[in-house]
């Protein structure tokens, strides 16, 4: 897992060593304001004059003033850096989100996806650029602030490392605990995103159901387990900073003791005593941040892991294969299929051919938009293969640029009209938008809008009816000239002569497309040159297919 981060964070080597030579320098210069007041207390203002005074100020000065510069720089390009490794994760993510199968989909949890895409990637990205950068560079604080306390003083400085090693084993005594609560914590922000999306999604359902009670009920229950768990959460990680804070506490007093006897002993000077205690307290926040680190380190593995087991390293890469330049055939050859034991599609056999519009009737859930998913690749047969021109299915490079799939369920995006039908078509000049707006029964809806086809339309396509958003999905299809199309079901909610005269444009201005038309109609003797009857297949032979012309 941590391989695969590195890669992604690797290019950014030159930034990070940049960002720790900053570190470096602003550091060195924070180590100067005790040692100066050192040489203040035990040499300027006894034995020096007061211009040595303002030289050793004027020396502090600047010493901030470089400080403040580098600091806004380093500030700059910490979130260039970190902003670019969010980007890199999300897109990566998302790329292997688009890659899997569409089953995938249907039986995950749509807000669990979202949360991935946001909190959990920048999770991982806090520990990339904050955490583990501000790591790096507490401990060089604590390097440099040691050594140069050793320096100082041998004794001293032992005395007031005793607590160290007891923050170290409290931060790692309560890792786990930490790290489980956390888990849960994630879990449960996960499914309240689900749950508002799926309420937003289906807010009709809501409405006509009035279940509005039951709902805020529901969020009820779902907060309280969220309280609860972080709750449960902030105690442990409160035990663990606050256990952290009182060791540290301890520090001071300890070299109070220790180093006011030195004084008295005439070992140590008071200027120096107050130097180490300057010192020291610049070595409290670094210490606790690193402990912090680690829990925040815990919990970005959290995440990390999250990401990590939702990419597939290994998916079909689309760059190899075959281009094919026309589809003369598509050949479904002995395909298998099953859901949960369930026999879908056995043996089944059958060719498509160029220039031939089929229809394919059969009652819900015996296989029909099976073999439409089959052919699109969201999803694998058991045994058998598929051939487009006799090339394997799998091996077809440019397959979504030779297919259109038009379902029944809504296909808008929150964008123009326009934007929705060019929507994954390559330019195209042979069709005119106006011609496309014609073909599929559009032209008059479009131009009573407003903005006609420049109308911003919104993801549930609230302005238009049912049968006006198949129509845009129609359009679409048009507009990037596909030699395969599929409608499954996506004419539902036109009426038949609607239907009928969108073929006819279709099969018109693509006379060479395989037309594939899935639908519970009766009347598709009408307009397809073949008739698919999957009431006719069974399991144990599929020669009893009814094919009628």
């Amino acid at each position: 897992m941590f391989k695969f981060y590195y890669h992604i964070v690797k290019k950014y080597t030159s930034q990070y060593l940049l960002l720790i030579i900053l570190f470096t320098i602003t550091n060195a210069l924070s180590l100067v304001t005790p040692y100066a007041l050192k040489i203040i207390i035990d040499k300027t203002i006894p034995h020096g004059t007061y211009n040595d005074l303002v030289q050793i100020i004027l020396v502090l000065l600047a010493c901030y003033i470089i400080r403040i510069g580098l600091a806004f720089y380093s500030g700059i390009l910490y979130v260039n850096v970190s902003r670019r490794i969010v980007a890199d994760i999300r897109r990566i993510l998302y790329k292997n989100l688009l890659h899997k199968e569409t089953s995938f989909f249907k039986e995950s949890k749509t807000g669990e996806l979202i949360y991935f895409l946001t909190n959990d990637v920048d999770k991982v990205q806090n520990f990339f650029s904050s955490t583990l950068l501000n790591y790096i560079n507490n401990v060089m604080v604590v390097v440099g602030v040691i050594s140069v306390m050793f320096y100082f003083n041998v004794g001293l400085t032992l005395i007031s490392l005793v607590i160290f090693p007891l923050v170290i084993i409290n931060t790692f005594v309560l890792k786990g605990k930490i790290k489980e609560s956390y888990l849960q914590l994630v879990d449960i922000e996960g499914n309240i995103y689900n749950y508002f999306l799926e309420r937003i999604r289906n807010i009709r359902v809501l409405k006509s159901n009035n279940v509005f009670l039951n709902e805020i009920q529901t969020l009820n229950t779902y907060h309280d387990q969220w309280r609860e768990h972080a709750v449960k959460n902030t105690y442990w990680n409160g035990i663990s900073s606050n256990i952290t804070t009182f060791l540290i506490a301890i520090g001071p007093l300890i070299v109070l003791l220790y180093g006011g006897k030195l004084i008295y002993s005439k070992v140590l000077t008071i200027g120096t005593l107050i130097a180490f205690i300057q010192y020291l307290n610049r070595i409290y926040a670094p210490i606790i941040a690193l402990a912090v680190g680690v829990n925040e380190f815990f919990q970005s593995k959290v995440s990390m892991k999250r990401i990590y087991d939702n990419i597939d390293t290994n998916h079909e890469n689309d760059s190899s294969g075959e281009e094919v330049e026309e589809v003369h055939s598509i050949v479904l050859k002995d395909i298998d299929v099953k859901y949960n034991d369930k026999v879908i599609l056995h043996n089944f056999n059958y060719t498509f051919r160029k220039g031939k519009t089929y229809g394919i009737k059969g009652r819900s859930g015996i296989g029909k938009s099976t073999m439409a998913n089959l052919i699109m690749k969201f999803v694998k047969s058991d045994s058998g293969q598929i051939f487009i021109n006799n090339i394997p299915l799998e091996k077809v490079k440019n397959l979504y640029s030779l297919a259109a799939l038009i379902e029944k369920e809504n296909q808008l995006f929150h964008d123009t009209i326009s934007n929705n039908i060019r929507y994954g078509s390559e330019k195209k000049e042979n069709i005119e938008l106006e011609e496309i707006l014609r073909m599929s029964c559009l032209a008059e809806v479009v131009n009573k809008l407003h903005d006609k086809e420049h109308t911003t339309i919104t993801f549930s396509g609230s302005m238009l009816s049912d049968g006006e958003k198949q129509r845009i999905a129609i359009a679409r299809a048009f507009h990037k000239q596909p030699d395969i199309i599929i409608f499954d079901e996506a004419t539902a909610s036109l009426d038949i002569k609607l239907e009928y005269s969108i073929i006819q444009s279709i099969r018109e201005k693509l006379p060479h497309a395989i037309i594939l038309i899935i639908s519970h109609r009766n009347n598709l003797n009408e307009f397809c040159d073949e008739i698919i009857d999957f009431e006719k297949i069974t399991h144990e032979n599929n020669t009893k297919l009814l094919v009628t012309s």
